[in-house]
């Protein structure tokens, strides 16, 4: 009996120390590559934790250091946490349920320094499609010198130019369609025709009286056929008095148009100062755009933390997990996070993290606050993030910000006019709201008691050094920003005070190149169309000759009515004899 007793307990205690071994060792090594594979496949970069600590009684774990890699900057960190630890529901958990009613995550950081790459070999991560599609939105400073005229002639079509050549061509065409008209009306041969027969008339009239009443029926027909002729001419002149105007209107547009594209032109290619009221934009919306951008993709990222979704024939489906007792299989109730971050330490709450708020019916809601911070007068972050209707979520975001200290920071990236704020107090109001796929969001920045220096070299140009010199100047000013369309295709307006100060600072210079470039623009155009307008004057005197004609058509034949004692429309007739 001893025997087997001495047996059964060598093989527990092997049991035992074999359990120990699975649960102290590979538990927390399973737990570990848990985190780190389902975390690299939501964030599409290396996920990595230092280790994991799994406790049996309570039942609970201690994660260390969690690094989530920027996937869009494989050397930085785009989140670092330096403990995660919790106790989780013991039973809950044999029913499958991972409920958590307390976690605590310690220093949390933001854009840390990685060591080592955490890019996934193989997987280049670039800023997703739709979202590329705003760079083109993103305006750029215009040019701050004046072009050469030559250079812009040389890409530029001139529609003086185009206008003299097409309606030199139409006046030819129309000059050989008078031509052919003026053959088919009655001609100078012809009206001589009549005046024969009306002095043949003369003649008969000198006869007996058989020859005078012949003659009177003749002078009839005769006037009918002159009639008849000159309301054909008539209309004829009619007709080449409507299209000379035409022409005339066409030819004096083309006299002008030289004048138009020098307006363009000067528009085009100078600082007008209609370009110079947004330059707040200019100078600072791609850095806000890069901002914005980067919240909505990690916005999407984190969109499996708050809804559990699949693709069914691209008809979004939430999947619901059944647990039995009308609670969702993963929970996380509470969060206390403690975050250190530049302008000092923020400590805060996150409530119910689920991926299933359809069923638990709540939303994830967190704030974080802090006072008297290292840099900061204080600092609060609230939110909402509403999935319980997947089709129908509701995010909001506000974020307000006092005397928070600023140094060496970048305000734009302007190769022409890079700004950076050397010191100064920021006080920062922003709500942001996405509800459904509409983005509305705004921003209030207050900057006091700062001072800004620019780069910008000393050969840079007269514009760029008056922008430069009043900018030193500037020690407090309001900034703007709205956001509004969808993630996919969202519209940025920007306005400060700082447009005023800067239009002002180069309203004269800008006045002072417009008025270069036109000179040099008319010298330049005026020597292209001043031969094609010249060739023009000379193809429309040549319709002219074509109006003579017909008014000398017209005359004879009404010299031929008078013999008939008609004028002036009159319908009294004589014989011409």
């Amino acid at each position: 009996m001893k025997k087997w007793l001495r047996k059964g307990l060598i093989f527990f205690l092997c049991l035992a120390v074999l359990f120990s071994f699975v649960w102290f060792v590979l538990v927390d090594l399973f737990i570990e590559r848990i985190v780190e594979k389902y975390g690299t496949d939501i964030v599409g970069a290396k996920v990595e934790l230092d280790n994991a600590d799994v406790t049996l009684f309570p039942v609970g774990f201690a994660l260390k250091r969690l690094q989530v890699t920027d996937p869009y900057s494989p050397m930085t960190n785009a989140l670092e946490i330096e403990r995660i630890a919790c106790s989780v529901d013991g039973i809950k958990l044999l029913r499958r349920q991972v409920i958590i009613d307390e976690m605590t995550l310690d220093k949390v950081r933001f854009n840390t320094s990685r060591k080592e790459s955490g890019a996934i070999p193989g997987k280049l991560n670039t800023v997703p499609g739709s979202l590329k599609k705003r760079a083109g939105k993103v305006l750029l400073l215009p040019s701050l010198e004046i072009p050469d005229v030559n250079e812009i002639l040389e890409k530029e079509d001139l529609r003086s130019v185009a206008l003299a050549k097409l309606l030199r061509n139409d006046i030819r065409d129309e000059k050989e369609r008078w031509k052919k008209i003026l053959k088919e009306l009655p001609d100078k041969e012809m009206l001589d025709e009549y005046k024969k027969r009306v002095k043949a008339l003369e003649s008969a009239a000198k006869g007996d009286l058989s020859g005078i009443i012949g003659g009177i029926a003749e002078a009839s027909v005769i006037k009918k056929d002159i009639e008849s002729d000159l309301k054909q001419i008539q209309s004829a002149r009619r007709e080449f008095e409507t299209r000379l105007a035409h022409y005339r209107k066409r030819m004096d547009e083309a006299i002008e148009a030289p004048q138009e594209d020098i307006r363009r032109l000067k528009d085009k290619y100078s600082l007008s100062p209609r370009g110079l009221e947004n330059l707040t934009r200019l100078l600072l919306g791609p850095k806000i755009g890069e901002l914005v951008d980067k919240a909505v993709v990690w916005h999407e990222k984190l969109k499996p933390i708050m809804e559990r979704v699949k693709d069914k024939e691209d008809k979004p489906e939430v999947v619901k997990p059944v647990s039995g007792n009308g609670m969702p299989y993963f929970l996380i109730r509470k969060s206390d996070v403690s975050v250190k971050l530049k302008i000092g330490d923020l400590a805060g709450k996150i409530k119910n993290i689920t991926p299933d708020q359809d069923v638990l019916r709540i939303p994830l809601t967190f704030i974080f606050s802090g006072e008297n911070l290292k840099n900061a007068q204080s600092a609060e972050i609230t939110g909402t993030l509403d999935h319980i209707n997947p089709l129908k979520s509701h995010d909001i975001v506000k974020l307000h910000l006092k005397g928070c200290r600023l140094r060496d920071i970048k305000l734009s990236d302007q190769k022409a006019l890079p700004v950076i704020i050397k010191e100064g107090l920021l006080d920062l109001k922003l709500n942001a709201e996405i509800k459904g796929e509409v983005i509305t969001s705004n921003i209030v920045a207050g900057l006091n008691s700062i001072r800004l220096e620019t780069s910008a070299k000393e050969s840079a140009g007269l514009l760029v050094r008056s922008i430069s010199s009043a900018l030193a100047d500037v020690s407090r000013f309001t900034l703007k920003a709205e956001i509004t369309g969808t993630p996919a295709d969202y519209e940025t307006q920007i306005t400060s005070d700082l447009d005023r100060i800067m239009k002002k600072a180069v309203g004269n210079i800008v006045k002072e190149q417009s008025a270069s470039l036109e000179e040099k623009l008319k010298a330049a155009i005026f020597a292209k169309t001043d031969g094609p307008v010249k060739d023009l004057k000379g193809s429309f005197a040549q319709l002219l000759p074509v109006d003579n004609e017909l008014s000398g058509r017209l005359n004879t034949g009404m010299e031929l009515l008078n013999a008939f004692g008609i004028k002036n429309g009159s319908e009294e007739f004589k014989l011409p004899f």
